[in-house]
């Protein structure tokens, strides 16, 4: 069993980072997981334009790698593996964190920052065909696609970023989106309308993925005509929504949703558990929000902790 550390942050995303690094700076002993990479979804977007102090915006790993780096020069624990489980002695009130590979680790304080993951459709054909020919990261894998054709499903500003981004690398692009309006934001939405090489499919949405080995076509239909088609594509990307990457932590601290509960303070219970960023119930999904969350509740565990 480890030494018991002052907080334990599951997620290095910016709101885990954000703690992590105000923690470390209070002087406190900070271990911070992360399963993947640092940077969580931010890591995953061509181009963030709305983050403060970049004029021409910044590539989202190229800002994820900032703040690991910026992290890493304050002694906080890097662990690289997955959450099992979170628990606490009733006695002690020490938590104590389950690994994927089976190893402990307690903390006096707990603060989840696990982030989203993108939403499933759910279409007949997905499964057989997600990881050869659907995706979910553009960023990763739209170099598979140079001059061919690709989809991008969803109607928020990561879709349309993304469609953006693909724009570059593929011969052309289709916006399939179950609505006649977009919830991107107007600037990303006319830079969309003027691209040549988008097209935008509306009122629409994707019945069956087909093809062989991969992913040739799929079957479209317009849900005011109830119409149906045929879409030649070489790759479909999705931008559908966000789920919480929750499944470790007991229901009573989610809503009907699997985001967490939290108070104003970023408390999930008053024991020493706390929450921030877009694992939040009620939490606009932004970088510049999530680091905010992060360092609000650095505060509330600063202030927990002086109460031991």
């Amino acid at each position: 069993m480890n030494e018991v550390k002052d907080l334990i942050i599951i997620g290095a995303g910016p709101a885990g980072m954000t703690a992590a690094l105000y923690m470390a700076r209070a002087g406190k002993s900070v271990l911070l997981f992360e399963k993947l990479a640092a940077g969580g979804q931010a890591a995953l977007t061509h181009s963030i334009e709305n983050y403060p102090g970049f004029e021409d915006g910044i590539n989202g790993m190229d800002l994820s790698d900032k703040m690991r780096q910026q992290v890493e020069r304050y002694d906080v624990v890097f662990e690289y593996d997955s959450v099992e489980s979170v628990s606490q002695d009733i006695t002690t009130k020490i938590h104590t964190v389950t690994s994927g590979a089976g190893n402990s680790f307690q903390a006096k304080t707990i603060l989840i920052t696990t982030g989203t993951t993108s939403r499933r459709l759910g279409a007949k054909g997905e499964d057989k065909f997600f990881g050869r020919g659907i995706g979910t990261c553009a960023v990763c894998d739209g170099n598979f696609y140079k001059n061919k054709i690709v989809a991008v499903i969803g109607g928020g500003n990561s879709a349309l970023e993304e469609s953006v981004y693909l724009a570059d690398i593929a011969a052309e692009v289709y916006i399939i989106h179950r609505r006649d309006e977009f919830r991107a934001d107007p600037f990303v939405q006319d830079r969309v309308k003027k691209h040549p090489k988008i097209k935008l499919l509306i009122d629409t949405v994707v019945e069956e993925f087909v093809g062989d080995q991969k992913l040739n076509k799929c079957i479209i239909k317009n849900v005011k005509t109830n119409t149906l088609s045929e879409l030649a594509i070489d790759g479909v990307f999705l931008y559908v929504g966000l789920d919480a990457n929750t499944s470790f932590l007991d229901l009573q601290y989610k809503d009907k949703s699997g985001f967490i509960t939290v108070d104003s303070e970023n408390r999930v219970n008053k024991d020493g558990l706390f929450a921030a960023g877009d694992c939040c119930s009620g939490t606009h999904k932004q970088v510049i929000i999530a680091c905010g969350d992060g360092a609000k509740a650095s505060y509330s565990i600063t202030d927990h902790l002086s109460k031991l």
